[in-house]
């Protein structure tokens, strides 16, 4: 006769979960914000006007980008936790001698595991989308020297930069550059408009171009057509070939756009294609997208992970071996995860298959760890 599950014991199971989660996720982020804000203080440190209220702030902002990454170590080592208390305290021996399985009291876990996966995804990434903004904004105006911006719409990429400071030839404040396409191989840009402006934010000079390219600190434009802006009328001015100076290089570019964790997981889907409508590859952020979305079975291919290493009788667990297997298995499921991002984002995998594989691959092995566990 097959004994069920009481609702009691359900919720007991995964409220020692819940708990044990919440106290390794919050340790977890103390130590990471403990680090932040050192890094911060230490960046920070030649700078007079700043206090430590702004350095917890950004240390705040900035808890996020490595909050979410540590979701999943929060799973494994809650698990861990979780079986390990309830096996010394004999609770699932007891368990196992009423008559139910392993797949049945770990049930309550992989419920918990999904539903925090789901909550990470829907929930906690788009709010954690909007603390990175912040972080990045107040990076950029008290870290970094900001003399590019780069926008990319509907309309095309947008980018604003100022001249070199050692250009004592230039007669401009700063440009904005537009482009309706762009290949970002050769990182030619395709009906260009450049816009002068001169100290007062005033546009002085257009210039028009079939294409622009970017190669050693300089645009090659083709096929110019300058038009000054005065009050006396002027003929445009036809230019073949000519070349604008530029600090920005070709990484500065790829990298001014907006990273991956500031983009909301809603709104990653219409990004992805205003990208490629633009020319950008996409690889980068479709293998986000796709690795959110197999967050919640990895988080269950976790449990799995953390019961096949916890779950034997007390006589025979070694506490050294099961933290040291531990901690092997998340080096193996992250190492993995970081080897095949990096080769779907090359486009040597397909990206979906390259996000998915770190999850379906933990799942696989945590059930054959399981059920070698419940055979044996």
């Amino acid at each position: 006769m097959q004994i069920r599950l009481s609702p009691t014991l359900f919720s007991y199971i995964a409220r020692q979960f819940l708990v044990s989660f919440l106290l390794v996720y919050g340790v977890l982020l103390s130590v990471a914000f403990i680090f932040d804000s050192v890094e911060l203080t230490r960046r920070l440190a030649k700078k007079t006007e700043i206090d430590f209220e702004l350095i917890a702030r950004m240390g705040m902002y900035k808890l996020p980008e490595v909050g979410q990454e540590l979701f999943a170590f929060a799973i494994l080592f809650s698990a861990i936790l979780a079986f390990w208390r309830l096996t010394r305290s004999n609770e699932l021996v007891i368990v196992r001698a009423a008559g139910l399985s392993a797949w049945q009291f770990l049930f309550p876990a992989v419920v918990v595991a999904l539903s925090i996966g789901v909550a990470k995804v829907t929930m906690v990434n788009p709010l954690s989308s909007i603390m990175i903004s912040k972080f990045e904004q107040m990076e950029t105006t008290y870290l970094k020297a900001g003399g590019q911006t780069v926008n990319l719409s509907s309309t095309g990429l947008w980018l604003k930069q100022q001249p070199d400071q050692t250009d004592t030839t230039a007669d401009y404040a700063h440009t904005i550059v537009h482009a309706r396409t762009v290949n970002n191989r050769t990182w030619e840009l395709k009906d260009v408009n450049i816009f002068y402006f001169n100290d007062n934010n005033e546009i002085f000079r257009r210039t028009d171009a079939r294409s622009a390219t970017l190669q050693k600190g300089q645009w090659h434009l083709s096929n110019a057509v300058h038009n000054t802006m005065s009050d006396t009328i002027m003929p445009p001015e036809f230019i073949e070939q000519e070349t604008m100076p530029t600090s920005l290089t070709q990484d500065e570019l790829e990298n001014s756009f907006a990273s991956p964790e500031t983009i909301s997981f809603w709104d990653l889907p219409s990004y992805i294609r205003l990208m490629e409508s633009t020319g950008f590859s996409s690889s980068k952020i479709r293998m986000h997208y796709y690795k959110l979305l197999s967050d919640p079975l990895l988080f269950m291919a976790l449990v799995l992970l953390a019961a096949a290493l916890s779950l034997r009788p007390p006589r025979q667990m070694n506490s050294f071996v099961m933290v040291g297997g531990s901690l092997g298995v998340a080096f193996l499921v992250f190492f993995l995860g970081d080897v095949l991002r990096a080769l779907g984002i090359s486009d040597a995998l397909p990206v979906i298959a390259a996000a998915w594989a770190p999850a379906i691959i933990s799942f696989l092995i945590g059930l054959t760890a399981l059920l070698h566990l419940e055979d044996g």
